[in-house]
């Protein structure tokens, strides 16, 4: 019984040693960053939704629909301004408002927390938002003013066409 102990030992350490004596395999070249090496980015064409370059979010779409409004001077900086204004107040808000849904966490946490102030909390937190909205609704109309009736019509056009929902694979070989 003991030789079967000693022997199952053995056999455990002589596993143990050749797996570790197998030689690891090569590991991947590291990459110098830019270097002549690099492999070229993926193609992540299949994950947009238009064809066309990526979107590069709001503030490239804000720009490309600028371009094709033809803007004159004058009212670029017209809009910038007017983007400027409500976009402090809106930073201003959005700060608020987290400062405020922290005081609702620690009140939410603490031992004994007041119905009355969690209800005045979220009552803060519900008034900010909706602020927010009104900023950017405000924003929004003060910046159409800027606009002639065509390059409104153009954005509401711009709008639509952004907003379209794109055609499934099955939809695209069929004619109604």
């Amino acid at each position: 019984m003991k030789g079967r102990v000693v022997f199952a030992a053995a056999l455990a350490i002589a596993i143990g040693a050749g797996a570790h004596a197998q030689p690891r395999p090569p590991e991947p070249p590291t990459r110098v960053l830019l270097g002549e090496d690099m492999a070229p980015p993926p193609d992540l064409s299949m994950f947009r939704g238009r064809p066309g370059p990526p979107m590069r979010g709001r503030m490239h779409r804000a720009r490309m629909m600028m371009e094709q409004l033809n803007l004159t001077e004058t009212q670029r900086n017209r809009l910038e301004e007017i983007r400027d204004r409500h976009r402090r107040k809106a930073i201003a808000t959005r700060a608020d408002l987290g400062i405020v849904r922290l005081d609702l966490r620690g009140q939410m946490r603490s031992g004994k927390p007041e119905q009355a102030r969690i209800d005045a909390l979220i009552d803060r937190i519900a008034a900010l938002r909706a602020d927010l909205q009104k900023v950017r609704v405000a924003s929004m109309l003060e910046a159409r003013t800027v606009l002639t009736v065509e390059q409104q019509k153009k954005l509401r056009e711009l709008r639509r066409e952004r907003h379209r929902p794109l055609p499934t694979r099955r939809m695209q070989g069929r004619t109604g």
